[in-house]
């Protein structure tokens, strides 16, 4: 059977999420479908009906949300984007339902669960490498044992694309950091064995060996039915 898979949300507040992330989904087993801004109004008939939460990425979250005031640097915020989906993250994470969170949606995450970001990655002084280019690789350093780990058969390694300029800083209670840039940025989180977020953006990197990352999402949405 098919799990129904939540995918919040896009810029405009439509339900047509990026193709890119309904393609991995439906390549791994699932079904994805979108939600809109107006899906925070039914929390508890969205976590009836879905089987996992897929957050995605896009733009910067509204520092006021982690009670920073907006970098200089900041791009343009869609608050009720934010609010959409900090409510849904928060709601799926409660519910022990799994979350596969990128980008953006690992951001979202952390906040969502109390922990904070830096808005401007070079502004650290350890940033050594260019996180915000569409043409950029670069390797990212595994935790042994991690889900990371065992989602790539024991991998301590992986190279990952990269196009953010905001990331982690204070890491949430309940999230555990399990990879790392080679320049310190946090890559990848997990919570238990049901929820992973990652800085990189697996779903444009299917051809280049991380659909496994989205054969163990729907395997565990499938789990749950």
């Amino acid at each position: 059977m098919e799990p129904l898979i939540a995918i919040a949300s896009t810029i405009k507040g439509d339900t047509n999420p990026s193709p890119f992330y309904s393609r991995a989904v439906t390549q791994a087993g699932g079904r994805p479908e979108g939600l809109g801004f107006t899906a925070k109004r039914d929390l508890p008939g969205l976590l009836s009906r879905f089987g996992a939460l897929l957050l995605t990425g896009g733009g910067d979250v509204d520092p006021g949300f982690f009670g920073q005031a907006p970098h200089p640097a900041a791009r343009p915020c869609v608050r009720e984007r934010d609010e959409t989906e900090l409510l849904l993250a928060k709601a799926f994470f409660d519910a022990g339902k799994p979350i596969l969170a990128i980008c953006r949606g690992l951001q979202v995450l952390n906040v969502a669960l109390g922990g904070d970001l830096h808005q401007h990655v070079y502004d650290l002084p350890e940033t050594r490498l260019l996180h915000s280019s569409f043409y950029l690789r670069h390797p990212i350093l595994i935790e042994k044992g991690s889900l990371l780990n065992e989602i790539f058969g024991g991998r301590e390694g992986l190279v990952v694309n990269s196009t953010h300029h905001q990331a982690l800083a204070r890491v949430a209670e309940g999230l555990h950091v399990i990879a790392r840039s080679e320049d310190g940025l946090v890559e990848a989180v997990q919570h238990g064995d049901k929820v992973l977020g990652t800085q990189f953006h697996p779903e444009r990197m299917l051809k280049e060996g991380h659909a496994p990352i989205f054969d163990w999402f729907i395997a565990k949405a499938r789990a749950g039915i």
